[in-house]
């Protein structure tokens, strides 16, 4: 293939970086935002583009009348939910494949010979069990729990016995099982449950790992089963592992070809020509009003410590709490539980981390006979956000729902616009203004 001339590369480059600019850019106005504002920028659902609010309520009349159906929503916020989503599915659904293709692989071992068993290997071993040393003759057993329901069975995971064949007999610990197939005869101590347990001289296969121990080598049992029976799979686990990678690979596709298609559109439509003018209407602080709250608050660092106490609170929690199952798994659901468990620390950490990169805003804040007025030091906030809410697209002023209660302006076409961030007595202003209102149009003066 010929080497490109330097102007080709040249061209190409312009290119590339027209394409990234233009991703910046108001399709109306023109104005370049920075990489982390682009994103805060409103899509016009109806004219397929990106716009600062300034255009959004000039070009677009906030939604060309129906601001629910013609406002998308924003692909980062989209993008961090579905990082969200398939953080558990994902894990969980490979991990429940694996879960059914495990003992495949092992019923498709072939039996080793106990003499000829390599340090470091997963083999398969058939021969007579010996628990000569076992008082009641149980090999592998265990003991009985009570529960809310009843009894349930637990194997004995210390339990130590040994398997010999015609070419020798190697030391067998159960402390890594991972499955266990119930044998015909009936534990001496499973007076409520009537389990089975595995008992001296009995036939059985064992999967499991070679390792070198103090007296020789020990054999890590993954898998046992009586005589030469086959290691049984549940078909659930491949049923609802591929369930979940499937809906998992759907919402990552959907998520992509929307922010390809939306990319694609908006770049059509934006130009090349970027402006650092902010128009005169949202470039300028109102004379003759009142401004009360805090402006631009140097929040970043209390967000950071936030993010970062949560995420290191979080990792503790999880550590304490569920590290004893990363470490000793001992059947297929605690293998599934290990993929959530790091699923729900992975969640935890994602939500401290967007916590530590919030970029914290409070404007300033005043009240008019027109409406509510709002202002941003920073350029970029000023078109990004709401500069003026007057008084007649107010359908009220209540708490949010959630949790987290935040007093917010209920707007007739159904958007929320918190007002918690200016702070107080700014609050306290705006609903002393709005109950002024309200007296108003019930004696029909506005």
């Amino acid at each position: 293939m010929e080497d490109l001339p330097s102007s080709d590369i040249r061209s190409l480059a312009t290119a590339s970086g027209r394409r990234k600019r233009q991703g910046r850019l108001c399709a109306v106005c023109h104005f370049e935002f920075s990489k982390a504002e682009k994103d805060e920028m409103t899509w016009c659902k109806a004219d397929r583009f990106f716009v600062c609010d300034h255009c959004w309520e000039k070009h677009c009349d906030r939604g060309h009348g129906n601001w629910l159906k013609n406002k998308g929503y924003s692909m980062r916020t989209a993008g961090y939910a579905v990082l969200f989503i398939c953080a558990l599915m994902v894990p969980v659904g490979a991990t429940a494949v694996y879960d059914y293709a495990l003992p495949v692989q092992w019923n498709m071992l072939p039996v080793t010979t106990i003499n000829g068993l390599s340090d470091g290997a997963v083999v398969k071993v058939h021969g007579v069990l010996n628990a000569s040393d076992s008082a009641d003759g149980v090999a592998l057993g265990g003991r009985e729990r009570p529960a809310r329901n009843g009894w349930f069975w637990e194997w004995n995971e210390t339990a130590r016995f040994s398997i010999r064949d015609a070419t020798g007999d190697i030391e067998v610990v159960a402390a890594d099982y991972f499955i266990i197939k119930d044998p015909a005869n009936p534990a001496p101590n499973a007076l409520h449950t009537g389990h089975p347990a595995y008992f001296d001289g009995e036939e059985a296969t064992i999967v499991g790992k070679v390792v070198d121990g103090p007296g020789g080598q020990i054999l890590q049992m993954r898998a046992i089963t009586p005589g030469e029976e086959s290691i049984d799979n549940d078909p659930v686990f491949i049923i609802s592992g591929a369930i979940l990678l499937t809906i998992s690979t759907v919402i990552i596709y959907k998520w992509a070809s929307i922010v390809i298609s939306r990319k694609r559109d908006h770049e059509a439509k934006a130009g090349y020509l970027p402006s650092a003018n902010i128009p005169l209407d949202r470039d300028r602080k109102e004379e003759g009003l009142e401004w009360s709250g805090h402006g631009m608050t140097d929040g970043r660092k209390s967000n950071i410590v936030l993010g970062a106490s949560e995420i290191g609170m979080m990792i503790l929690v999880g550590v304490l709490v569920f590290g004893p199952l990363l470490f000793k798994p001992h059947a297929q659901l605690d293998f599934i539980l290990i993929p959530i468990v790091i699923g729900f620390l992975f969640d935890s950490c994602l939500i401290g981390f967007l916590v530590m990169i919030q970029r914290p805003f409070g404007p300033e804040m005043a009240v008019s006979d027109k409406g509510i007025h709002f202002w941003y030091s920073e350029p970029a906030c000023r078109l990004l956000r709401r500069n003026v809410v007057v008084w007649p697209e107010i359908k009220s002023i209540d708490l949010g729902s959630g949790k987290a209660k935040y007093w917010a302006l209920m707007m007739k076409n159904g958007e929320q616009i918190n007002v918690n961030s200016c702070g107080e007595p700014a609050g306290s202003l705006i609903r002393a203004k709005w109950e002024q209102i309200k007296e108003s149009r019930k004696t029909g003066t506005v």
